[in-house]
């Protein structure tokens, strides 16, 4: 069997253990460098995610080929920009089972005391600012990534709307967590660097 087990956003606090009992009865744990972390010790095969997706996809199929089970780990919830949509691809859905995780989206929300029933949710890390929704009514809740940073988003939407309110949150959950109040005005002159940041873009206050 293939698991595709979600970690959550990187504190083993936010693991369910569900997601810990399910890897420890694998064979083999295949993850990128950070989440085969939050997996010590065992005797079970580790295996180290990369960029190369076909290597992954020839390792997994010749360890299921040999009748263990696998866990792939990825960081968040399976079902929100990871690896399933390209596990699901390539290998039958019977052959899977997936394990939910709490989401850096979820916890940023949280954070912030914020419902989000009603945001809309997406990434642009590796994707282009055209998929951000820039009506000001809008509740946005984005993944960025090193290309697409949060001051760039801020100074997309600035020429697409008026200024509005953000939450950031740079690596969530981890000791050196930042967690932001500012607006788009503000970040687009923030000269730090947010490698791993959430982004919660509030509606323009005319619109609420």
């Amino acid at each position: 069997m293939l698991y595709v087990i979600g970690i959550g956003p990187g504190d083993p606090d936010y693991v369910l253990p569900v997601a810990f009992k399910t890897a420890g009865k694998c064979q083999v744990l295949a993850g990128g460098k950070r989440a085969l972390a939050l997996f010590p010790g065992g005797q079970q095969e580790r295996f180290r995610v990369t960029g190369d997706l076909e290597d992954l996809k020839n390792f997994l199929r010749q360890r299921l080929e040999e009748g263990k089970d696998v866990a792939v780990l990825v960081s968040g919830d399976p079902g929100f920009y990871s690896l399933l949509g390209f596990l699901r691809k390539n290998f039958a859905a019977e052959a899977l089972q997936v394990i939910p995780g709490v989401s850096s989206l979820q916890l940023a929300f949280a954070r912030a005391g914020l419902a989000w029933q009603q945001a809309e949710l997406g990434s642009v890390h590796g994707r282009s600012l055209a998929h951000i929704n820039p009506e000001p009514g809008v509740l946005l809740g984005l993944l960025t990534g090193k290309d697409n940073q949060p001051q760039k988003i801020a100074a997309h939407l600035l020429t697409k709307g008026p200024n509005r309110q953000v939450f950031l949150a740079n690596n969530l959950s981890y000791p050196d967590e930042l967690w932001l109040e500012t607006d788009l005005h503000t970040l687009t002159r923030d000269d730090a660097s947010y490698d791993n940041a959430v982004v919660l873009i509030m509606p323009a206050k005319e619109e609420i």
